[in-house]
């Protein structure tokens, strides 16, 4: 449990960036079976964002040419993937993206209109990714608001937790690795 006075982004890495995000209110609290529903499937999403942004790699390929044949597969599956995810986003209409703060007890993000009210429960929904249009959707109870909300995380999986946090470290890593000045310059 976190001291109510101290935010949950005190200490560790957390996500950052702008993206699509939602509360969604919730009169009535999870069903166990609804929590596990909701765990398997945010485990999932988070599992086929990893393959998504794993990238061949050369080194890869064996002596007998199959990781080529492999990889002309992986690029047919990408484009599939692509051409559906494009179909699906023109169906949808997704909140505008917004800064957000992400870890694996919580998120903030800002939300100057129709902010919900501290102890509200219910679930945050974020758009991670514009090739896999399937949202994360994160119970929570609201922990503070006013224009910036910060989301506390109800009844995540060790699972799920683990594999949010291990995404979010892949995206630390990224942004450290870009913003290093290149050797080649």
């Amino acid at each position: 449990m976190t001291d109510p006075t101290e935010s949950i982004f005190a200490q560790g890495l957390a996500y950052e960036g702008a993206l699509p995000v939602e509360w969604r209110p919730r009169s009535e609290p999870y069903t166990p079976t609804e929590l596990e529903q909701l765990n398997v499937a945010n485990e999932r999403i988070l599992r086929l964002l990893t393959a998504l942004e794993e990238q061949h790699h050369p080194e890869l390929l064996d002596e007998h040419g199959t990781g080529h044949e492999l990889a002309r597969v992986e690029l047919k599956v990408n484009l599939l993937l692509d051409l559906v995810s494009q179909l699906l986003v023109r169906q949808q209409t997704l909140p505008p993206a917004t800064a957000i703060r992400l870890n694996g007890l919580g998120v903030q993000w800002r939300q100057p209109a129709g902010t919900p009210a501290p102890g509200g429960t219910g679930e945050v929904v974020i758009y991670l990714n514009p090739e896999l249009p399937s949202p994360l959707r994160l119970p929570a109870v609201i922990h503070a608001a006013a224009e910036q909300v910060e989301a506390h995380f109800q009844g995540l999986s060790d699972a799920l937790v683990d594999v949010l946090e291990k995404m979010i470290f892949r995206h630390h890593r990224r942004q450290v690795a870009q913003s290093r000045p290149s050797r080649d310059g």
